[in-house]
């Protein structure tokens, strides 16, 4: 009878869908994110429902990434432009995988921007990292770091490899365009851009939870959000810890 209970319980966890699995985060609580993993052309798949695909602009390069493959801004000049549907919101997060290949550059760097306003999520001129007008930790030349921020109602938390850095206070945010890898890589005139290699962007809807930026961070955003690949070992491994606790 045992050995039948166990092996149910195998099969159960097994037969698992992988929003189970994962828990918290779901595409309905996404913007849009974007992989980077296609490898070739000038179009940046959106891999969340809501179809905001990127459009390349000024020939960044495809590069092997953290996960996958990547895209590299080797110069001051290329970036990636999304158009979405008009949202204004004071609680969202946003995070990237990035290796810099100069952190003190002298000026700004724009990670992910976020047009008409607010949603500077950026370098700053020493190496810091995070939302105008909250900076912090330090950033390393030609090293891999995850990078987050979490707006929670105005309230902003920035993350360096999963610590959190530095707490503020920022304004709300619209979005109507996003500039990837150039601070503003839209109407606004300015011309802050990025150099280094970006992968896995993300940018959720709403203040996800603390422990869902270090599982992304840790597994992959494409395994956490259900479009790449998940093992049975992994499926387990997690259900079993969420039934313990």
């Amino acid at each position: 009878m045992r050995k039948i209970t166990i092996m149910i319980f195998i099969s159960l966890l097994c037969s698992l869908s992988i929003s189970q699995v994962f828990g918290a985060v779901t595409m309905d609580d996404t913007i849009g994110f974007w992989l980077f993993d296609e490898g070739k052309g000038d179009i940046a798949k959106d891999s969340s429902k809501n179809g905001n695909n990127g459009k390349l602009i000024d020939n960044p390069t495809w590069v092997n990434g953290k996960f996958g493959q990547a895209l590299s801004f080797d110069v001051e000049g290329p970036f990636v432009k999304i158009d979405v549907p008009r949202v204004q919101l004071n609680s969202w997060t946003a995070m990237v995988w990035i290796n810099p290949f100069k952190t003190k550059a002298g000026h700004f760097q724009g990670l992910i921007q976020a047009w008409p306003n607010g949603g500077e999520f950026q370098i700053d001129s020493n190496g810091a990292v995070g939302v105008h007008p909250v900076y912090g930790g330090s950033l390393k030349d030609k090293e891999w770091a995850h990078v987050a921020v979490r707006i929670d109602n105005g309230s902003s938390q920035v993350y360096i490899n999963g610590k959190e850095v530095i707490k503020g206070t920022v304004p709300p945010v619209t979005f109507v365009q996003i500039g990837i890898g150039d601070l503003y890589a839209v109407p606004a005139g300015f011309n802050y851009k990025y150099t280094g290699i970006i992968d896995e962007v993300a940018i959720f809807n709403r203040a996800i939870a603390e422990n869902d930026i270090l599982e992304i961070m840790n597994k992959g955003l494409g395994k956490i959000m259900g479009v790449t690949e998940v093992s049975s070992s992994d499926k387990i491994a997690s259900t079993w810890g969420k039934i313990k606790s």
